[in-house]
């Protein structure tokens, strides 16, 4: 993780699904410190899989037991931070989830827009244009969702 001290971690997914064959035998979780790339991740898997996207939520003071592993070539656009945890076991210790429809609105208080059309082809693209949002933006998010997070 950057010099920064992170208070929350999101990963977009759909729901139910608890990580690939390779994510759980490694075992590794990636997330994002921008809710908004998670949003953009959501989006993308449930387009391409057909299940309603969600974001799951982590305080890292919860999950700090989690081993954070070396980012990927993506990290510089993606804002990762992998735990060498299983999928699974990441969602089971996070706040909970929301879905995409209450993260798109939770976004556009800290005046972020992002189209809901994304799929493998652009979702680069997408991440690249996302800004990076400060901490009390991304509390302001947080703040927001409170009374819609729901447990797996």
């Amino acid at each position: 993780m950057t010099n920064t001290v992170i208070k929350y971690v999101f990963r977009g997914t759909t729901d139910g699904f608890r990580g690939n064959s390779t994510s759980n035998r490694i075992p590794i979780t990636c997330t994002t410190h921008n809710p908004a790339k998670a949003f953009a991740f959501a989006i993308n898997a449930q387009q391409t899989f057909r299940k309603k996207g969600i974001i799951y939520i982590a305080d890292t003071a919860v999950i700090q037991s989690f081993t954070i592993v070396e980012a990927n070539w993506f990290e510089s656009y993606e804002e990762e931070i992998g735990f060498s945890v299983t999928p699974g076991d990441f969602q089971d210790r996070c706040l909970g989830f929301v879905t995409t429809n209450a993260m798109k609105a939770a976004l556009l208080l800290v005046n972020v827009s992002i189209e809901s059309n994304i799929h493998s082809q652009n979702l680069t693209a997408i991440l690249e244009e996302i800004r990076v949002m400060h901490e009390d933006e991304i509390e302001q998010v947080v703040k927001a969702l409170r009374e819609q997070i729901k447990k797996s």
